[in-house]
């Protein structure tokens, strides 16, 4: 009898084909045979994420939450991790949506017997709010520092870090420590009065990593604490809050990914804009660039003039709503400068980019490979003249793999199938809270079903399958919220 045609091709050739498939048809695969099955699962269930409440609920989307099918799911998925060690060893990355507030002794015991079976186990976070605030248990934490053996990056609260500071075998090249949720509506006082009982904690934990930590996401009000022979020794930065930049500037030479936010503290974007345009030579080896504030006017002169000599940048995300156009020129100006830029996001007014379309379009980079788009409106919103449409820009881009188009649904500037068309590399679109993969068929786009809000709202390199994208989208998750918001409204 002849051999079956799966076993006609050796495994590990197998793998490399089932890396390539959409989710959609690895998750058809499972019910094929035995032998599809081990190849699909170990992809799909790469990323779990358990949820204890309802995150919807946290971030004040819903007043009530729905009724206990979440919870009975979590249990389950629990219950399996513990009881069966081959489902157990897929799972790399484990993202506990915390939002259930009050006493969860039995919930956090589970989890912590579950957690003692994950041995492949890469990444681990926690996501929780003030409105329903959960925090990982001492067990919990030990368990995780003791038994993931091969645990490499997590992000957890700033409450976590008394405990794991006195924990051993603590190691981890990638440390995420936040005060608070980073994509929703903050006041950077509340972060430092949250830091300041948890500071000593703070600073030996980051001993405990000493040598070994190279990507780093904390509080502003957290910088100056940080000891300079960590920092020299970073990669990638994550500062939410910071005002003054000295201390980074000073000692972070090797870094090669900055990533500075603000909400509310106007005084503190001022400062960071005005550390980086003193020093427009500072940070070398910049290769991604992620500015979320407003930075004042007479500052843009001397920051456009820094990201303009970071010669090695490939990706680049202006987060600005404020600025008109006219003040983003010299920004716009800049990009065919930097001859490595492939990543791009940016925030435009409508109104005003309507007066000079074609200077935009011929400002993107025609490399650029993945690009957002943040659209705000005016009040006397006019749909683009005929022969400057947004169709034409997609065309300019041929290796366009990843559009994210943020606009008004009431007056959105294409329908998403429209958006998708003529950008013929396009693999991926997030268009408003809607993401989608995109395929083709005889040169046909054909989209996804969207990804649930779960899975859009805390999503993660593994979902993306690509570094680049997840990059773009970080920190965008509160145009999410707002849409979410309008529909429960």
């Amino acid at each position: 009898m002849a051999a079956a045609w799966s076993v006609l091709l050796p495994t590990e050739v197998w793998q490399i084909v089932f890396g390539y498939l959409p989710c959609v048809a690895a998750r058809k695969c499972l019910s094929v045979s035995h032998f599809f099955h081990d190849l699909a699962a170990p992809l799909l269930f790469a990323t779990v994420r358990i949820e204890f409440g309802c995150w919807k609920a946290g971030y004040g989307l819903i007043e009530k939450p729905p009724g206990g099918s979440s919870e009975r799911r979590t249990c389950c998925i629990l219950l399996r991790i513990i009881t069966d060690h081959v489902f157990a060893s897929y799972i790399k990355h484990l993202h506990v949506l915390a939002f259930s507030g009050g006493d969860r002794a039995l919930e956090l015991c589970l989890l912590t017997k579950a957690v003692n079976a994950l041995r492949n186990l890469h990444t681990f976070r926690w996501y929780t709010t003030h409105k329903l605030c959960m925090i990982p248990d001492t067990a919990l934490l030990e368990t995780l520092t003791s038994s993931c053996i091969r645990l490499r990056e997590y992000a957890l609260p700033l409450q976590c870090a008394d405990a794991l500071s006195a924990l051993k075998n603590v190691s981890a090249h990638s440390l995420n420590i936040h005060a608070l949720p980073q994509d929703t509506l903050w006041h950077s006082r509340m972060v430092g009065h949250i830091y300041g009982p948890h500071r000593r904690p703070f600073v030996a934990l980051l001993e405990a990593h000493s040598g070994a930590l190279v990507q780093l996401s904390i509080p502003g009000t957290a910088v100056w604490d940080c000891p300079a022979h960590i920092l020299s020794n970073l990669s990638h930065l994550e500062i939410h809050g910071a005002g003054d930049l000295a201390h980074v500037v000073e000692h972070c030479a090797q870094l090669k990914s900055l990533h500075i936010s603000f909400r509310d503290a106007i005084s503190k974007a001022n400062e960071a804009s005005a550390t980086l345009a003193e020093n427009p030579t500072a940070l070398p080896n910049l290769t991604h660039l992620k500015l979320r504030f407003t930075p004042p006017a007479e500052c843009l002169e001397g920051l456009l003039r820094f990201i303009g000599l970071k010669k090695n940048l490939r990706c680049l995300d202006w987060n600005d709503q404020c600025f008109t156009n006219m003040d983003l020129s010299p920004l716009l100006s800049v990009l065919p400068s930097l001859s490595e830029l492939e990543v791009l996001g940016i925030d435009l007014r409508m109104n005003e980019i309507l007066d000079d379309f074609a200077h935009f379009k011929h400002s993107v980079p025609k490399r650029v490979t993945a690009l957002r788009l943040c659209l705000v409106y005016g009040f006397h919103q006019q749909p683009l003249p005929e022969g400057r449409s947004w169709t034409e820009m997609w065309e300019c881009l041929p290796d366009l793999a990843f559009l994210s188009i943020n606009d008004d649904e009431g007056d959105p500037i294409a329908k998403t199938c429209d958006l998708v068309a003529p950008a013929r590399s396009l693999q991926f679109v997030a268009h408003r809270e809607n993401l989608c993969e995109v395929f083709r068929t005889n040169q046909d786009p054909v989209l996804s079903p969207p990804w649930s809000h779960t899975k859009a709202m805390f999503r993660s390199v593994d979902d993306f399958g690509c570094e680049d994208w997840e990059w773009l989208m970080r920190g965008h998750s509160y145009a999410l919220l707002e849409e979410l918001s309008r529909g429960s409204s």
